[in-house]
């Protein structure tokens, strides 16, 4: 049977590597191909926020905040999309 941080540990790495297939732009660009087709919704909201973090680890700082306005827009209480648009207040 598999511990609970085995289980998160093995989970964080296949979120590291979906981030890392982005770096491509392959990754990133099958997710903004998925949120154009997709209705309104918490997985939408999921995909906002992934592109968000996976913009923000690339530096791509305008597309970060594209994104994170758009779940703003959604959902303006959205804790970590307001966290993330300030700290790209600094960023150019």
């Amino acid at each position: 049977m598999q511990s609970a941080a085995r289980i998160n540990r093995d989970n964080s790495r296949d979120e590291e590597s979906e981030f890392d297939a982005g770096e491509s732009g392959d990754k990133i660009a099958d997710m903004e191909k998925r949120l154009q087709s997709m209705n309104d919704g918490e997985d939408k909201d999921t995909l906002l926020l992934m592109l968000t973090l996976a913009h923000c680890r690339l530096q791509h700082w305008d597309q970060a905040r594209r994104y994170a306005s758009m779940l703003l827009a959604r959902d303006p209480n959205q804790a970590t999309a307001r966290a993330i648009m300030e700290s790209l207040k600094s960023k150019k």
